[in-house]
């Protein structure tokens, strides 16, 4: 399948490339999100770095990872004195794309 891809764009990306920027995510059970995954943290650092642009967050198993990096934001900042404007930020940047709600994490 690759090579049919790379053939019809030759600056896709390799599989191994793939592979390096993949993070796994709270995958425990269902709605889980009592910890800090590779997936969260990766979610978090580029909600807090300096790119301004927007950041689409897809969620096409459940939104707990992108939760988890929420809470770890708010965890991290809600008692400083940096919390308003972070939370603006972060508010500001985050576009959560759910495809189906697959897990429980934002129901009432």
């Amino acid at each position: 399948m690759y090579p049919n891809l790379r053939r019809h764009d030759p600056a896709d990306p390799t599989p191994q490339e793939l592979l390096s920027i993949t993070k796994i995510g709270n995958v425990d059970f269902e709605g889980e999100m009592a910890k800090d995954t590779d997936g969260s943290d990766l979610i978090k650092k580029l909600l807090l770095d300096n790119d301004e642009r927007t950041l689409c967050l897809q969620a096409w198993g459940g939104t707990n990872t992108t939760a988890r990096a929420l809470k770890s934001i708010e965890d991290q900042y809600s008692s400083s004195r940096q919390w308003s404007r972070i939370r603006d930020l972060v508010s500001r940047k985050a576009v959560v794309l759910a495809s189906g709600f697959q897990d429980e994490t934002y129901v009432d």
